[in-house]
């Protein structure tokens, strides 16, 4: 027993030794009996289909059903994980590094790469616990394809690295693999957004209800001006002394299109969601500030807070649209108040940045160009509620109008239809019957007098030539010439009676 017990603990130590290492489990997901069912379907319905499209056709049958608040709510919160550690990361580069990219494996690195791992993880176990209940989680399916997207970016990345070195100042944020690595980013951090918009839940919400959706737009929007820093006025990427530029410098216009681009694209980026949740939803008064003010505010991180001041400018312009939309009450409906909410948010924002910029910063633009830019921004605020709400379409422009008959078809039909006239015209002499002898004038001693026998005619309805007649097949003409060999054999035998008998 003895020896028993000690093999036993020596096999347990051996197994124990072996299994030491990294281990990678890869998981293939094969199509279930069921699915296999529902292609069995699919085929018997659709017998022109083959075994592969029949599977298609069979997953995309699934029903999608919606996940709950909580799940989508925990899906933001590991979302913005990998925002802030993003930003993190950003502002080590610039603050520490001096703008310098640094190596690959970094404790900054460890948390971005952290929070995807857990925002992927969640997405996974969701998508793969309604796939075992037979149906598909609303939202999630585009969550997977941001998990492959940000998967090749980091090992594009590392490539990249290895072949042409890092990257040094604004290269590091418009590298191709570092916008691919936002691209899966922003599909991973969206995924709460879609599952609400899917869902059946009403445009009208307590914010609790709405804080799933309304965080994942925050995030999506951090994650785009993240990558569009080089165009923002919330960080001093220029030194201030090149605003002051005098009007004798070269470079002042220069500068000058450069601070008017970051004005009109930083607009875009805030105003783009702002239009696409009007589009689904009436958010809560408080969602525009919170959207606004969070994104200035880890903007101006990125440059340790040298132009803090200029979020409170983000805080005006989004208590300003909560106000909009609770005056208005823009729907999809109603279109003017949409467009009214779209150009006032614009004009409030950046009329109290440029009020900002001069009584902190005493930097002060030229009259026509801070005027300009918020009418600009402003412009491109009507011009963005005019894309994703436009006007509604007249009815029945889109329905296929009937294609006139071309000439030769309409020939082509007349002598079909004349043909056929010709052929009751032989039916009718066919079947008709004369009597010679009742219409013969007679003599006072009451015999038929001999006259000449005209036959009688149908009266043909008058029709209208074609412009250009084809002449008829030569069956036809065989056919019409002996239907009128036989009409004058029927018409000559009476005549030849009535003869014989008036002699």
């Amino acid at each position: 027993m003895a020896v028993r017990d000690l093999d036993e603990t020596t096999t347990q130590r051996d197994s124990a030794q072996k299994r030491v290492g990294l281990s990678i489990n890869i998981t293939f997901h094969l199509p279930s009996a069921s699915m296999f069912a529902r292609a069995a379907e699919v085929r018997s319905r659709e017998s022109h289909l083959g075994f592969f499209a029949s599977l298609r056709q069979a997953s995309k049958s699934r029903k999608k059903v919606t996940l709950s608040v909580r799940e989508d709510r925990i899906a933001a919160l590991l979302a913005s994980w990998i925002v802030f550690g993003l930003f993190l990361d950003g502002w080590n580069h610039l603050n520490l590094q001096e703008g310098k990219l640094g190596p690959w494996l970094t404790p900054w690195h460890y948390n971005l790469y952290a929070g995807f791992t857990a925002t992927m993880l969640w997405v996974v176990s969701r998508w793969r616990r309604c796939r075992k209940q037979g149906t598909t989680a609303s939202g999630y399916g585009l969550g997977l394809v941001g998990i492959a997207v940000a998967t090749a970016g980091v090992a594009g990345d590392a490539v990249w690295h290895t072949m042409f070195g890092v990257e040094v100042g604004i290269t590091r944020v418009i590298s191709p693999f570092h916008r691919t690595l936002m691209a899966g980013g922003f599909l991973l951090a969206a995924t709460a957004m879609r599952s609400g918009w899917h869902s059946n839940r009403p445009a009208r919400s307590s914010m609790g209800d709405f804080f799933p959706v309304l965080l994942s737009l925050t995030l999506v929007t951090a994650m785009a001006a993240y990558f569009f820093q080089e165009l923002s006025p919330f960080l001093t990427w220029i030194p201030a002394g090149l605003v002051r530029l005098s009007a004798q410098s070269p470079f002042n216009e220069t500068t000058q299109i450069y601070l008017v681009a970051s004005v009109l694209i930083s607009n875009l980026i805030f105003m783009a969601p702002v239009v696409l949740m009007l589009r689904r939803w009436q958010p809560p008064f408080g969602s525009l500030t919170f959207l606004f003010t969070v994104n200035a505010a880890l903007l101006a991180t990125q440059t340790e807070g040298n132009r803090a001041m200029l979020v409170g400018a983000a805080l005006v312009g989004g208590l300003v649209g909560d106000m909009a939309i609770r005056r208005f009450n823009p729907t999809p409906t109603s279109i003017a108040a949409n467009r009214v909410v779209a150009t006032l948010i614009p004009m409030a924002f950046w009329g109290t940045h440029f009020a900002v910029l001069w009584a902190a910063y005493k930097i002060i633009w030229v009259p026509e160009l801070w005027l300009g830019s918020i009418f600009l921004s402003m412009m491109s605020g009507f011009m963005l509620s005019l894309l994703t709400l436009p006007s509604p379409i007249p009815a029945g422009v889109w329905q296929e109008v009937p294609q006139a008959p071309s000439a030769s078809a309409g020939a082509a039909d007349d002598e079909d239809a004349e043909d056929a006239e010709d052929l009751e015209d032989d039916d009718y002499a066919e079947n008709e019957v004369i009597d010679l002898r009742e219409r013969a004038p007679r003599t006072r001693t009451g015999r038929p007098v001999p006259v000449a026998v005209a036959t009688r005619e149908r009266p043909r309805s008058p029709r209208v030539e074609p412009v250009k007649r084809q002449s008829r097949t030569a069956a036809a003409q065989r056919q019409l010439r002996t239907a009128s060999a036989q009409r004058q054999l029927r018409t000559a035998g009476p005549a030849r009676q009535g003869q014989r008998r008036a002699a």
